[in-house]
C-alpha cells in the first residue's frame, strides 16, 4: 500500500504528483517571488524530507516485495517480527551475505595488488593492471576502505588521487 493514493492513482495514469514536481506545489512561480528567504529555505527543506521519504518508501516496499528468502523471513516471524519487517531484514541479510561473500573472494587479489604496487621497479603494464584490479574494487566493493581504516588511514584520499594520476600514465 502507497502512504499516498494519489500517487498510486498517478502513477497508473502516468500524471504527476507532488512528489514528481513539488515546487510546483509547494511554490508556484507568482508566490515564490513573494517568499522571504525563510519561507523558500522552508520549501526546499520539506522538498529534501519529501524526496528521502519518497526514496525510504520504495527502498521498504522492495525489500517487502521481493524478499528472496522465504526461510529467513519464516524464521524472523516465529520470533516476533512483523511479516514486513522480517521480509525486510531476511532481503537485507542475503544482500549483505552475498556482498560479503563476493568482497571476500576479492580479497586475496586486492591485497596482492597493493603489495605488488608497493615494491619499486615494477613494469608499466603489470603496474596498470594491478591498478584496475584496485580501482574495480574500489568502486565495487567496500574493501579498500576496510584494509586503510585498519591500517589507520584515508583510502578516499589516496583512491582520489591516485585515480587521475593512473589514468592519465596508464592510458586508462
Amino acid at each position: 500500500m502507497s502512504p499516498d493514493p494519489d500517487v498510486e492513482a498517478a502513477a497508473e495514469t502516468g500524471a504527476q504528483t507532488r512528489a514528481d514536481c513539488p515546487e510546483e506545489h509547494l511554490a508556484p512561480a507568482d508566490v515564490a517571488q513573494e517568499m522571504t528567504p525563510e519561507e523558500a529555505d522552508s520549501v526546499q527543506l520539506s522538498q529534501l524530507f519529501g524526496g528521502m521519504f519518497l526514496t525510504a518508501w520504495t527502498i521498504a516496499q522492495r525489500a517487502v516485495e521481493s524478499s528472496p528468502s522465504k526461510a529467513y523471513a519464516q524464521f524472523l516471524i516465529e520470533r516476533g517480527v512483523k511479516p514486513a519487517w522480517a521480509r525486510g531484514l531476511a532481503s537485507l541479510m542475503i544482500s549483505r551475505g552475498v556482498r560479503l561473500a563476493n568482497e571476500n573472494k576479492r580479497l586475496p587479489a586486492v591485497v596482492g595488488a597493493i603489495r605488488f604496487l608497493a615494491k619499486p621497479g615494477r613494469g608499466r603494464k603489470a603496474m596498470a593492471r594491478k591498478a584496475e584490479v584496485l580501482l574495480a574494487a574500489w568502486e565495487e566493493t567496500s574493501i579498500i576502505e576496510t584494509i586503510f581504516d585498519s591500517a589507520g588511514l584515508s583510502a578516499s584520499d589516496g583512491i582520489v588521487t591516485a585515480s587521475p594520476l593512473l589514468s592519465s600514465s596508464f592510458g586508462a
